[in-house]
């Protein structure tokens, strides 16, 4: 397996790459995300092909000979200008997702390694990220890596 950055080309597996984890966190979270009958291609190009071509965030690509099995996108974050904040040059995991089959195998790892690697070579203090909880969520891979929460949201309906 090879982790790699994305280019243009790669579109088509990003995007496959990015229904199967809206689906999955659509499952664990139906209060919040539903699996859509049909996608906006378009615009869902034009978000992928504004990220590959950004200076400051990427796509990294898992890659098992001709198929992609994940892929992590991370932008980087200047430090807030806030005199009551402390400045770190943070980095953000937007997505990480490998798909079913290759899950537990080390797949998701190296590319947590390789996001943190190349936000380090940016410059980048930290790394934040946040994700959906339920039953199944990746909270536990990301303690395991060494992510500690900071904050928590919290939610109720007013039905």
């Amino acid at each position: 397996m090879e982790i790699r950055e994305a280019n243009a080309a790669d579109a088509s597996d990003i995007l496959r790459l990015n229904v199967e984890l809206h689906e999955f966190s659509a499952r664990g979270v139906p209060s919040r995300l539903r699996v859509a009958d049909r996608y906006d291609d378009v615009s869902r190009h034009a978000y992928v092909a504004k990220v590959v071509s950004d200076a400051d965030a990427t796509y990294l690509l898992a890659v098992d000979g001709s198929a992609a099995v994940g892929y992590a996108e991370v932008h980087l974050r200047e430090p807030e200008q806030d005199p009551g904040v402390l400045p770190t040059r943070r980095s953000y995991l937007q997505a990480l997702v490998v798909t079913a089959d290759r899950r537990s195998q080390g797949v998701g790892g190296a590319l947590l390694a390789a996001s943190e690697d190349w936000a380090r070579a940016r410059g980048s203090q930290e790394m934040e990220l946040d994700h959906w909880i339920f039953d199944g969520d990746r909270g536990a891979f990301y303690e395991r890596a060494g992510y500690l929460p900071t904050s928590q949201m919290r939610v109720k309906r007013l039905d």
